[in-house]
């Protein structure tokens, strides 16, 4: 609104190409009918939501900045077979993660596991440039492991 737009509008359009593309996939055969009407049944609190979601700066998930999101979007992308707008999409209508894997054939602990080897990969680098030495990749990579298990496995929500 403040920079002359309408909010109610940017909404409207959002819920219409969600709707469009969760009625694709149920004819296309990706999704039960179940699935669909949980989905379209959540599809206008979802978007609101994401309207309204504002990230917290520091917060105490600090893995969970937009670089942290994007390469998780990215290993889902990969593990489920999905493009990152489809992930997206099945998130902002309500579903969880771990509901987005295990319906395209994976799991939360492939996840955890392949964003741990990533991260252990860009810590061998730091390491090897000399950025960080080999305690302090280690104590990184053991945080992330409990953050990520602790927020996905042990039931903490995280919302995107």
């Amino acid at each position: 609104e403040a920079n002359g737009g309408d909010v109610d509008v940017v909404a409207a359009e959002a819920v219409s190409v969600i709707t469009v593309r969760i009625n694709q996939n149920l004819a296309d055969g990706t999704i039960s009918q179940e699935r669909a009407d949980m989905m379209l049944e959540r599809v206008d609190e979802a978007v609101e939501r994401g309207l309204n979601f504002v990230p917290r700066e520091g917060g105490r998930f600090p893995f969970m900045r937009l670089r942290g999101v994007h390469h998780m979007l990215a290993v889902a992308s990969e593990l489920t077979g999905l493009d990152e707008g489809e992930v997206v999409e099945q998130l902002g209508a309500g579903s969880t993660l771990t509901d987005v894997l295990t319906e395209n054939g994976t799991n939360m602990n492939d996840f955890i596991d392949q964003i741990i080897e990533d991260a252990d990969d860009r810590l061998d680098e730091a390491v090897s440039s000399g950025r960080i030495d080999e305690a302090r990749a280690a104590e990184i990579l053991n945080n992330l492991r409990a953050e990520l298990e602790e927020h996905f496995i042990q039931g903490a929500a995280v919302e995107i």
